[in-house]
């Protein structure tokens, strides 16, 4: 619906309707979309005016006093994308599968993500964002905060305070984990001190590195760490059965955190399966396998958010993650 008119790099780029555009011209003559690395900044530019709207993704400490301001909208939508703890299965402590359930026992996201996180995201109630519809398990049960079982399992691994630091031991080696966190993502940094506090509270010392995307892909794709924090990619369309075979549960997958040659297997069927009752039941197979293994520990799911002056009527809020400024096309400013 719009076409670029000008652009000039690192500070905004123009765009303008396309009257040739087969559904119609927007009702928008011309766009500008203006590069404002601050959130902060991104904040005070909509509240002075001086931009009509912003994308809520790493507006963390903005969000709730802009909420507060007569003159601001927020329009949101759950999305496709959802927040994950990543845990390396090949690494020699995290191979325990005792260790992975003790770790994802320990932390309370349902109670920490609506606290910290607000409008911004709602706790993880399944595999992937319900927006997946019928190729979600929605009766499928995520693991729970059960401080009490994460203890047990702590003891079948073998792991106990013999002397009584509030760290466990194993053969007089404490308890000490890994977590690598993007450094600019303020909401994972937010809950990696609450997992953090948590962990200390069951006797799991965590140690937080913060990285930069690039050194964390790096670091994810060599199988150099224990456990990461990341949005949950390879969901690029309505059936997320890519997201399995070249993200994470394949051994032919990118990230391979956690693979069988039977899963290898049921992966391999649904990828080339043109049965949509068949492609249904595995993909609830392989939910319920690796949630059962926990390889990965399921945070929150993503709004998509657009915080926006109330002079903006008409947007459409998508879905899909890379499409929150698609409702522009019907949007107009009053």
């Amino acid at each position: 619906p719009f076409k670029l008119d000008s652009w000039n790099k690192d500070v905004d780029f123009t765009m303008i309707a396309n009257d040739d555009f087969y559904d119609g011209a927007p009702n928008l003559k011309k766009l500008t979309f203006k590069v404002i690395t601050d959130g902060n900044a991104r904040a005070m530019a909509l509240e002075s005016g001086e931009i009509d709207m912003m994308s809520g993704r790493s507006a963390l400490t903005s969000l709730e006093s802009l909420k507060a301001k007569e003159n601001i909208q927020i329009i949101k939508t759950m999305g496709q994308t959802s927040e994950l703890v990543m845990i390396n299965t090949f690494d020699e402590i995290m191979s325990d599968l005792n260790i992975r359930k003790a770790v994802a026992a320990s932390v309370d996201f349902a109670s920490a993500v609506p606290a910290i996180l607000m409008d911004l995201a709602e706790p993880a109630v399944n595999f992937f964002s319900p927006v997946f519809g019928e190729y979600v398990d929605s009766n499928l049960k995520l693991p729970e905060y059960n401080p009490e079982f994460a203890k047990e399992c702590l003891t079948n691994a073998g792991y106990t305070d013999t002397d009584n630091d509030g760290i466990v031991d194993k053969n007089g080696k404490k308890l000490s984990l890994d977590l690598i966190v993007d450094a600019k993502n303020e909401e994972d940094k937010a809950l990696a001190s609450v997992m953090q506090n948590q962990l200390l509270e069951n006797g799991i010392d965590l140690n937080i590195t913060m990285l930069d995307s690039a050194a964390i892909k790096e670091k994810l794709s060599s199988h150099e760490y224990q456990m990461a924090m990341q949005g949950q990619n390879y969901v690029p369309s309505d059936d997320p059965s890519v997201h399995y075979k070249n993200g994470y549960y394949h051994s032919d997958s990118f990230y391979n955190i956690y693979s069988t040659p039977e899963l290898d297997k049921k992966i391999d069927t649904l990828f080339n399966s043109l049965d949509g009752s068949e492609r249904i039941t595995l993909h609830k197979e392989i939910q319920k396998e690796v949630t059962e293994q926990v390889p990965v520990i399921m945070m929150f799911h993503r709004n998509n958010i657009i915080i926006a002056d109330k002079k903006l009527k008409g947007y459409e809020m998508a879905k899909g993650t890379w499409q929150i400024y698609k409702g522009l096309e019907k949007a107009y400013v009053e």
